[in-house]
């Protein structure tokens, strides 16, 4: 549940912003929404099954998480914030996606450009 509903106005402008700058898609508050359903579903039963709309990349501890959401022929990288509950914001295409335990990095995982 948003915490205002400037909050949730910010983070539904910031990403639509994102979303021209990084992945030349201009989306709308509809299309918004539908992302954040989809990150919510996959979260929900944590299915990442080739037909699943989202898959986990990065599952951190401190609230953030990276989803990758098929949309079109592209994959948008998300960042989803638990506490939020929607997606805050979009990383580029082809961020390395780096998991650190004990200040080492464990895991790496390079999306596809």
């Amino acid at each position: 549940m948003p915490k205002s509903n400037k909050d949730l106005s910010y983070s539904q402008e910031h990403v639509l912003q994102r979303a021209i700058e990084r992945y030349n898609l201009e989306l709308t508050a509809d299309d918004y929404a539908s992302l954040n359903q989809r990150v919510l579903r996959a979260t929900q039963t944590q299915s990442e099954s080739p037909e699943s709309e989202a898959e986990t990349l990065l599952n951190d501890e401190h609230g953030e998480q990276i989803w990758g959401v098929v949309w079109g022929t592209q994959t948008l990288l998300c960042v989803w914030t638990v506490s939020l509950a929607r997606v805050s914001t979009l990383l580029p295409e082809g961020t390395t996606i780096t998991r650190r335990k004990g200040g080492t990095k464990t895991a790496t995982k390079k999306t596809k450009k």
